[in-house]
């Protein structure tokens, strides 16, 4: 009867803790990565960068969190979808006083053209090339109405090929996710840019606000 060797009882074992081993040391370098770019994009905007929770089981992500120009600003990422369709995105919190007024802004594409022909809802604003790139919703339509005037209506065209992703504002906060990952020197400057896009959106939307009260 021949003798099975030892090594081949135990490989298996090995091979598992391999695998898992690599999947350990991958997902290190990843966060490193993710946080070296939250270390700088806290240091270009002067604010808090905050360390991700320590887990083996949940996914967890750096941000950062401060005041800009007198106004709370957050940036972190999270996950959407299982294991094999798992899509990450950056999110961006703004501190917005808008009283009881609500906005939400999305790029026009097929899906929302499905549900404006189902009857979603869609405001109007009079200008062509906005009514035509955007799904623009709120509670109130004549606020939406006075909130784009023509410097906030050249914003938003100028700021049109960046704008990727879902605008909401409600709660004391205007906020924008996009599906990317903050974790390369060209997303840091895309972040960047959506912080001064919103900054500049709050500050329209109290002054709106105000007057519409």
């Amino acid at each position: 009867m021949s003798s099975v060797p030892l090594f081949s009882y135990l490989l298996p074992f090995v091979l598992v803790v391999g695998f898992i081993g690599i999947i350990f040391f991958l997902r290190n370098m990843r966060l490193n990565r993710l946080a070296a770019s939250f270390q700088r994009l806290a240091r270009d905007l002067g604010v808090s960068y905050i360390e991700p929770q320590s887990s083996w089981f949940k996914e967890t992500f750096p941000s950062v969190d401060g005041s800009i120009f007198d106004r709370r600003v957050c940036v972190w990422m999270f996950g959407r979808g299982g294991h094999r369709h798992r899509y990450y995105y950056t999110k961006i919190e703004v501190g917005c006083k808008n009283q009881h007024y609500t906005l939400g802004l999305n790029r026009e594409d097929f899906a929302n053209r499905i549900g404006k022909f189902f009857g979603g809802q869609d405001i109007i604003i009079g200008d062509e090339h906005i009514d035509k790139k955007f799904i623009i919703k709120s509670n109130r339509e004549e606020f939406v109405v006075s909130f784009f005037n023509h410097n906030m209506k050249a914003l938003l065209a100028n700021h049109y090929p960046k704008f990727k992703g879902k605008l909401e504002l409600k709660d004391g906060v205007l906020a924008y996710e996009e599906m990317y990952e903050l974790d390369s020197d060209k997303n840091i400057e895309k972040t960047i840019a959506h912080i001064e896009f919103l900054v500049k959106m709050a500050e329209r939307i109290e002054e709106t606000a105000t007057m519409q009260s």
